[in-house]
């Protein structure tokens, strides 16, 4: 980029910034693609070189948020032409529901995406429905996403699927999110340990409720029972949704799940944290699994998938929308308060990150005996 003696820098009003030609040129391509290069540039006045290094700060910055949070607005390669639909794997209220809705209010608030957009919950089959209606029905349709996690990779494994999240076009990884290990708010157990001492004198009586069996919590569950020498009784429900409702209502002793999907309740006193994957800001008294001696190598990931065959444009696109909408006040306090942890990985390597992930499942669930 063209700079010091090798530009002459200009500048008129605010709404109105210009500098040398071949210099304004490079940085509005790079940043706001065609619309940035048809920007007109006038040759005005010169002004000091304090003052236009100032100006030329103040573009950087500028062109880079813009293209940041104006996805929908620049001329980009592809745009969608129709509503966007994205597929949750589990019922209204479940963890990936909550976040979906999440992010479309806030793509709508500040008109990130060109269409309208969807949330889409398919609970059939534990998810094998809603991996067929991506990787089948609609393989090609730039138009679907997949709110995709850990739960895509481990349950096929266990279930003997012929589809998983490596049958979909990678488009990222946004987010790591920590699980919790959560009792009735009156429950007797003050602790871990009360919980799994309780399980000690009663052999497959605690139970732990969650989504069909072979989903992330349902392994966590294992993980943790096969360290502490005991074993709970797993009730699945059609998703985390359900599976809260049971929790409240008495009719499991726990839940593995993740903190957004129950905090209301937290903050009721209907539901209590015993223990934590990652710690939480607003609740700095509740242990982590590793403080009380636990290994949990799994990862919570939140990722978005699309169809295979979709053109490397629209993923670019979505990517785009998704970086624009990480940047936002509301994703900001929404993800502090859920102590969501950014993990960015797009395209190549998110498929190598959900490749790694599928081993270290393959040879867990080997080792738990839940596939021969």
């Amino acid at each position: 980029m063209v700079r010091g003696s090798e530009a002459r820098w200009y500048c008129t009003r605010v709404t109105d910034v210009h500098i040398a030609p071949k210099s304004w040129n490079q940085s509005a391509v790079e940043f706001l693609g065609e619309r940035g290069a048809n920007m007109k540039v006038q040759e005005q006045r010169p002004v000091s070189h304090l003052f236009r290094q100032k100006v030329w700060n103040w573009l950087y910055v500028f062109l880079a948020v813009a293209a940041a949070l104006s996805p929908a607005g620049a001329a980009w390669a592809w745009e969608p032409t129709k509503p966007i639909t994205i597929v949750v794997v589990g019922g209204p209220g479940s963890t990936g529901d909550v976040l979906s809705r999440k992010i479309v209010s806030i793509w709508e608030a500040h008109r990130l995406v060109a269409q309208r957009v969807q949330v889409t919950n398919v609970t059939g089959g534990g998810g094998l429905e809603a991996l067929r209606l991506m990787a089948v029905a609609n393989r090609g349709n730039p138009h679907m996403l997949m709110l995709a996690t850990a739960t895509m990779v481990g349950r096929p494994l266990v279930r003997k699927w012929e589809l998983s999240l490596r049958s979909l076009t990678p488009i990222v990884i946004m987010v790591v999110e920590p699980t919790a290990l959560i009792t009735k708010g009156d429950a007797p157990y003050l602790t871990l340990k009360d919980l799994t001492e309780a399980a000690r004198r009663r052999p497959k009586q605690i139970s732990q409720g969650g989504p069909p069996f072979g989903g992330f919590g349902s392994l966590i569950g294992r993980l943790l029972s096969a360290q502490a020498g005991v074993e709970f009784n797993y009730v699945p429900f059609r998703g985390g949704g359900p599976a809260v409702v049971a929790l409240l209502g008495g009719h499991v002793d726990f839940i593995l799940e993740q903190p957004t999907e129950v905090l209301e309740h937290v903050k009721a006193g209907s539901l209590k944290f015993l223990a934590t994957s990652a710690s939480l800001a607003q609740y700095p008294d509740v242990p982590t699994f590793a403080s009380l001696g636990y290994r949990i190598d799994l990862s919570a990931f939140r990722s978005f998938a699309a169809p295979p065959g979709i053109p490397e444009e629209a993923a670019v696109y979505y990517r785009r929308a998704i970086k624009a909408m990480m940047v936002t006040a509301e994703w900001k306090e929404y993800a502090q308060r859920g102590a969501l942890a950014e993990r960015w990985l797009e395209g190549p390597a998110m498929a190598s990150a959900v490749e790694a992930e599928t081993k270290l499942y393959e040879q867990l669930v080997k080792e738990m005996g839940l596939v021969k």
